[in-house]
């Protein structure tokens, strides 16, 4: 993630159990000042997250980036943004 971050693109690294093991002091910064941003959870909690935050920024478009090694999970995790109806075709 700390990558996609300063614009490197590429596969993604696997999972580390400590973020100390792939990063610098500057990169964990960056990657603190991102994580608020984020969205994590089970489906009700990301639902819920997507509508706390549409109604905080009353956005018309949204981004999705999901860095998830697992490409079946990565598949997976927008197969459920998709039930979401901000995501839902004709919005």
């Amino acid at each position: 993630m700390i990558e996609r971050l300063r614009g490197k693109l590429g596969p993604l690294r696997r999972p580390v159990q400590s973020l100390d093991e792939v990063s610098t002091p500057e990169k964990r910064t960056a990657l603190e000042r991102f994580l608020p941003l984020a969205i994590v959870g089970d489906r009700q909690k990301v639902f819920d997250r997507l509508d706390a935050l549409v109604a905080e920024t009353a956005a018309d478009e949204l981004i999705v980036l999901t860095l998830i090694h697992d490409q079946d999970a990565r598949h997976r995790s927008f197969e459920i943004l998709a039930e979401h109806r901000a995501f839902a075709l004709g919005g």
